[in-house]
């Protein structure tokens, strides 16, 4: 029971297209400001930022004041959100085979 317990947080916390998108996009981009994530993901302000508070409030994602004036933030993953290219390697295996099997 405990592995189920232990998925449905995983899913929780990641369980929104916006959350995997956001996490992708830092896996790949190492990291980001918050026009060039708004750019990227073609996101309007209000869902990028409520993303980003929720994956920052569960230590996934973690932000950086670079200045003040104007403020630039920059956004990257924190240990815990590097690991996530591990599961993404799986899903990446696993849709493949889910591709052929659908032909």
């Amino acid at each position: 029971m405990k592995d189920v317990e232990a998925i449905s947080l995983a899913i929780d916390t990641i369980g929104t297209k916006h959350r995997l998108e956001a996490i992708c996009r830092l896996l790949v981009s190492g990291s980001s400001n918050f026009n060039e994530l708004k750019r990227a993901l073609r996101m309007n302000s209000t869902t990028l930022s409520r993303t980003l508070k929720f994956l920052e409030g569960k230590s996934i994602v973690k932000r950086k004041v670079i200045s003040a004036q104007p403020i630039s933030v920059s956004y990257s993953l924190t240990d815990i959100g590097k690991e996530f290219s591990e599961i993404m390697k799986c899903m990446s295996k696993w849709g493949e085979k889910l591709t052929k099997k659908s032909r």
